[in-house]
């Protein structure tokens, strides 16, 4: 399995902690599918873990995780990043096909596929996708992520890979999507990324997604309004009157502390910054009028929506 030694191996100079901050956005929204379930603990398996950006968010998150890594040089730095104080973390040097064999039928609560069933032959991946899909509990949620290989290979292309690896029979998409391939783990100018959650007589996937969306809402919020009671302070200590101009106040905002630099270069931040410079600037308010009509105008709720939309579509 041909990995692209220079990157992995500058990544393992992260810390830990670092490690967990660079999770996939994909993986992020597994753990709020199941959370939105109600499953906060359970078992996933991270097939082709690497360096373990997502086994070790999954495991921060409370979930007991396999990770699997068939090179020996990156599953020894995985083991000696993780150490001997994460014990729901279990890392696996072996083939992915004999790690879900072992695993008991109806057991997982979620399966990350970052790359791994792309380098298993054709012939051979139904029987991969059949033992996984076996292997998982009804709600669980599994996350593909495959190169778009050109017409000349319609074996990796989109819809036909999903068509050698699963029958779609117990398995609903929950969204699907296309993007240029920045950290090169596999050989594609563009990747795929497909959230599936095994179907639940239980709870509708639609009821679901409802609840997933309204616990990022809600989880959104807090994390603004935490932000904007800070940034509160800090325009008062840099003596940032709200009869300040809004440019005033936006140059202002952009040295914010709170907000991580790459962050602030990001053209939706730069909208945020846009929003709260002008409601601070308009007339005298109190902090929690400031927090309130900030968010009231950033449209939490709508944001999250057209996310999941853009998703989906």
């Amino acid at each position: 399995m041909e990995k692209y030694f220079p990157e992995w191996v500058a990544e393992a100079e992260l810390t830990l902690e670092q490690a967990s901050e660079r999770q996939s956005d994909y993986v992020e929204l597994m753990a709020d599918f199941l959370r939105a379930q109600g499953i906060t603990t359970g078992k996933i398996i991270d097939a082709g873990a690497g360096l373990g950006r997502n086994t070790i968010y999954c495991a921060k998150k409370g979930y007991s995780v396999t990770a699997v890594e068939n090179d020996s040089t990156i599953a020894a730095a995985l083991k000696a990043r993780i150490g001997e104080g994460r014990g729901n973390i279990d890392v696996q040097q072996q083939p992915i096909e004999d790690v879900v064999a072992s695993v008991p039928g109806g057991s997982l609560d979620g399966y990350i596929d970052y790359g791994t069933s792309s380098y298993i032959p054709v012939a051979q991946r139904r029987a991969y996708g059949a033992s996984i899909e076996q292997k998982l509990k009804p709600g669980a949620i599994v996350i593909l992520h495959f190169p778009d290989i050109p017409a000349t290979r319609d074996d990796n292309a989109y819809p036909g890979y999903l068509d050698t690896l699963f029958d779609l029979h117990d398995l609903e998409i929950l969204f699907s999507r296309i993007e240029s391939n920045h950290n090169r783990t596999v050989k594609a100018d563009r990747v795929w990324t497909i959230a599936l959650r095994k179907t639940d007589g239980a709870i509708a996937t639609s009821e679901v997604l409802q609840k997933m969306v309204a616990l990022r809402v809600e989880e959104s919020k807090q994390r603004f309004m935490m932000a904007l009671s800070q940034l509160w302070v800090f325009l008062g200590m840099k003596d940032v009157g709200q009869t300040s101009t809004v440019q005033e106040v936006l140059a202002c905002i952009n040295t914010f502390p709170g907000v991580d630099e790459k962050e602030k270069q990001k053209s939706e931040m730069q909208e945020y910054f846009q929003i709260v410079a002008e409601v601070y600037s308009s007339n005298p308010l109190s902090r929690f009028d400031f927090i309130a009509q900030s968010l009231e105008q950033i449209d939490i709720e709508s944001r999250v929506q057209r996310g999941i939309q853009r998703l989906q579509s």
